[in-house]
């Protein structure tokens, strides 16, 4: 299981539980955008069906994490919670 699926695994069995708004609905679509992008980028390498290997970018992370910290800045900035 990847830690943004806990995350937000997390964040809908605490809104059950306690009958509390976490996420907006803003929010809600940022992790499904999320979920979309990270399928359409990782699940092809892992199926072999590229020669690109996209799993190898989180062992160089490089651009990599400046690319995921200007986007949680990015959230952070428009006020979504979803970049926690």
């Amino acid at each position: 299981m990847s830690i943004p699926l806990l995350g937000i695994l997390s964040v809908k069995v605490l809104e059950m539980t306690f009958h509390r708004k976490i996420f907006s609905a803003r929010d809600w679509r940022a992790a499904w955008i999320f979920g979309v992008v990270a399928s359409l980028v990782l699940y092809p390498s892992a199926l072999g069906l590229t020669h690109i290997d996209t799993y190898r970018w989180g062992w160089a992370p490089h651009g990599l994490l400046a690319a995921v910290a200007l986007i949680t800045i990015v959230l952070l900035w428009g006020k979504n919670r979803f970049g926690l």
